[in-house]
Protein backbone atom coordinates (compact mmCIF):
# COMPACT_ATOMS: atom_id res chain seq x y z
CA UNK A 1 0.00 0.00 0.00
CA UNK A 2 1.21 3.79 -1.04
CA UNK A 3 -0.10 6.50 1.23
CA UNK A 4 -0.10 10.48 0.11
CA UNK A 5 -1.53 13.42 1.64
CA UNK A 6 -4.37 14.57 -0.40
CA UNK A 7 -7.88 16.38 -0.34
CA UNK A 8 -10.98 17.06 -2.45
CA UNK A 9 -10.44 20.09 -4.78
CA UNK A 10 -12.03 23.20 -3.25
CA UNK A 11 -13.22 20.75 -0.74
CA UNK A 12 -15.92 18.83 -3.44
CA UNK A 13 -15.05 15.34 -4.15
CA UNK A 14 -16.57 14.87 -7.20
CA UNK A 15 -13.56 17.29 -8.62
CA UNK A 16 -10.79 14.68 -7.77
CA UNK A 17 -8.02 15.60 -5.58
CA UNK A 18 -5.48 17.51 -5.20
CA UNK A 19 -2.11 16.12 -3.76
CA UNK A 20 0.83 17.59 -1.38
CA UNK A 21 3.60 17.88 -4.06
CA UNK A 22 7.79 17.26 -4.06
CA UNK A 23 8.97 20.66 -4.66
CA UNK A 24 11.95 19.00 -6.70
CA UNK A 25 9.91 16.53 -8.75
CA UNK A 26 6.79 18.00 -8.80
CA UNK A 27 5.28 14.41 -7.87
CA UNK A 28 2.85 13.69 -5.40
CA UNK A 29 4.92 12.62 -1.63
CA UNK A 30 4.60 9.21 -0.92
CA UNK A 31 4.93 7.34 2.08
CA UNK A 32 5.75 3.46 2.36
CA UNK A 33 3.52 3.54 6.07
CA UNK A 34 0.03 4.86 7.40
CA UNK A 35 1.83 6.24 10.37
CA UNK A 36 4.58 8.04 8.26
CA UNK A 37 2.03 9.66 6.56
CA UNK A 38 -0.25 10.69 9.33
CA UNK A 39 3.00 11.76 11.57
CA UNK A 40 4.07 14.38 8.31
CA UNK A 41 0.93 15.46 8.15
CA UNK A 42 0.48 16.03 12.11
CA UNK A 43 3.50 17.79 11.97
CA UNK A 44 3.45 20.08 9.00
CA UNK A 45 0.00 20.19 7.23
CA UNK A 46 -3.01 19.42 10.22
CA UNK A 47 -3.25 18.59 13.99
CA UNK A 48 -6.64 18.83 14.33
CA UNK A 49 -7.97 16.39 11.38
CA UNK A 50 -4.95 14.89 10.17
CA UNK A 51 -6.89 11.59 9.18
CA UNK A 52 -8.99 13.70 6.57
CA UNK A 53 -5.80 14.45 4.38
CA UNK A 54 -4.54 10.49 4.14
CA UNK A 55 -5.21 9.18 0.59
CA UNK A 56 -4.06 5.05 0.09
CA UNK A 57 -3.34 3.64 -3.04
CA UNK A 58 -2.91 -0.45 -3.96
CA UNK A 59 0.58 -1.51 -4.88
CA UNK A 60 0.63 -2.09 -8.90
CA UNK A 61 -2.53 0.85 -9.16
CA UNK A 62 -1.70 3.61 -10.99
CA UNK A 63 -4.07 7.06 -11.17
CA UNK A 64 -2.47 8.56 -14.36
Amino acid sequence: MKYFIARPIEGISLNGNEYLLDNKTNKPIEFKSREGCLAYIKEYVDKKDPEDYIWEQEEGVDDE
